[in-house]
């Protein structure tokens, strides 16, 4: 005896959502750092604004040499105490942009 078998019987599919996104996986994996500079000279004297000069270019270079870094910008401000922040447009814009997840990454030449 010859069983009759049934044609195209319906296949259950049971789809298995992740639970971890996959979008958010890959970009936090593979997203590249945010990278920002700071630079500051106290005075406006000719050879302080040659040393400014020499890190916004060290930095730019530095940061666009790294596999897996990319400029976010360098902000820098010339001539201006370091006693206070206040005063500082460029570090509080920086700092600002920091807080908004725009920067991962701050790069300075000495914290003193």
């Amino acid at each position: 005896m010859v069983q009759q078998q049934t044609a195209n019987p319906k296949k259950v599919v049971r789809v298995i959502e992740p639970t971890i996104s996959v979008q958010e996986t890959v970009n936090s994996t593979y997203r590249a750092i945010r990278v920002a500079a700071y630079c500051r000279v106290s005075t406006k004297q000719e050879e302080q604004l040659n040393s400014y000069e020499n890190q916004v270019k060290h930095y730019t270079d530095r940061i666009n040499a790294e596999p897996g870094w990319i400029l976010e910008g360098i902000y820098a401000d010339k001539g201006i105490t370091g006693t206070s922040y206040k005063k500082r447009d460029e570090f509080n814009r920086m700092i600002r942009r920091c807080k908004q997840g725009k920067i991962d990454m701050i790069i300075v030449k000495s914290i003193a």
